[in-house]
């Protein structure tokens, strides 16, 4: 079995559900609610 952390996880997550672009605000402070 493959350890994956939780952002490749998540990658591999939206890629399976057919996400294309994603959007970020770099440098920034994220939303409160990730």
């Amino acid at each position: 079995m493959e350890m994956l952390s939780g952002a490749e996880m998540v990658v591999r997550s939206l890629i399976d559900q057919g996400v294309k672009q994603v959007f970020g605000y770099p440098g920034g402070r994220g939303p409160r609610y990730l």
